[in-house]
């Protein structure tokens, strides 16, 4: 992974990204964040997912982020994108249930996407 995702990267990358985030979040907790090896992997971790999650309020590129008024109000799974009041982006996977996104409580996402292909099946030779 490079050290600043770009909008063009994987969905992928940025999966990684938050699960690096997770296990350095508990790492640092065990020390008290007194390691700071550990603190400063953390703040470069969270700044690759801030740079790529940047890239919601991007305007919307061909199989990209699109405007959230423009998803499907009919059960499909899709990638949801926003903004908490602090800037700090998220993306779920989600579905419009009746009038709200299924799983989202707060916080109203401004964009969406299909979800990405599912993986091909491997071949045992």
């Amino acid at each position: 992974m490079t050290d600043s995702p770009t909008p063009s990267q994987p969905l992928g990358d940025v999966l990684e990204a938050l699960t690096e985030t997770r296990r350095l979040v508990g790492k640092c907790a065990e020390s008290g964040f007194t390691n700071e090896d550990d603190v400063r992997a953390l703040y470069v971790n969270n700044w690759r997912i801030t740079e790529a999650l940047a890239s919601l309020s991007q305007p919307p590129e061909e199989g990209g982020w699109r405007p959230i008024e423009t998803a499907p109000r009919d059960h499909t799974m899709v990638l949801i994108g926003g903004r908490y009041p602090n800037g700090v982006g998220y993306v779920d996977q989600c579905f419009w249930q009746h009038d709200h996104w299924y799983g989202r409580k707060s916080n109203p996402p401004t964009h969406w996407q299909p979800l990405p292909a599912a993986p091909s099946p491997q071949v045992k030779s």
